[in-house]
C-alpha cells in the first residue's frame, strides 16, 4: 500500500512540474498586436511584420487571400487520463485575416475553443 501511495505522489509531482506546451503562433493571443491591425489600412506586410508568417494561406478568386493563424496551448492535465475528461486541458485560438487583391486587410475573424 505504501508503494502505491509513493508512486501516486511521484506521478502527481511529475504532473505538476509539467507546464504544458504551446504550439503555433502565440502572437495572436497578444491583444495589443492584434488590435494594431486595422481594417482598410493594414497591408500584408504590416500583418506579417506584426504576427509573422501565417500557418495557412488560402487564395480566393479575384486575387483575394485569407491568412489563418492558430495556437494551441496544452496543459499538463491533458496527460492525465481521468483529469483530461474534465475539460480545459487544451485551449485553441484562431485568427483569420482577409485581404483584398491590393493586399489590404478587409476583415479579421477570431475564435477560441476550450477542450
Amino acid at each position: 500500500m505504501k508503494k502505491i501511495v509513493a508512486c501516486a505522489l511521484v506521478a502527481v509531482a511529475a504532473t505538476l512540474t509539467l507546464g504544458g506546451c504551446v504550439t503555433g503562433n502565440a502572437s495572436i493571443t497578444d491583444e495589443q498586436k492584434v488590435s494594431s491591425i486595422q481594417i482598410g489600412k493594414s497591408t500584408m506586410q504590416d500583418v506579417e511584420r506584426t504576427l509573422g508568417k501565417p500557418g495557412d494561406v488560402e487564395l480566393q478568386q479575384g486575387g483575394e487571400q485569407v491568412w489563418t493563424y492558430q495556437t494551441v496551448k496544452t496543459t499538463a492535465m491533458a496527460f492525465i487520463p481521468i483529469a483530461n475528461m474534465m475539460g480545459k486541458s487544451e485551449e485553441e485560438h484562431n485568427l483569420t485575416v482577409r485581404f483584398n487583391k491590393k493586399g489590404i486587410v478587409t476583415a479579421l475573424g477570431r475564435g477560441q475553443h476550450n477542450m
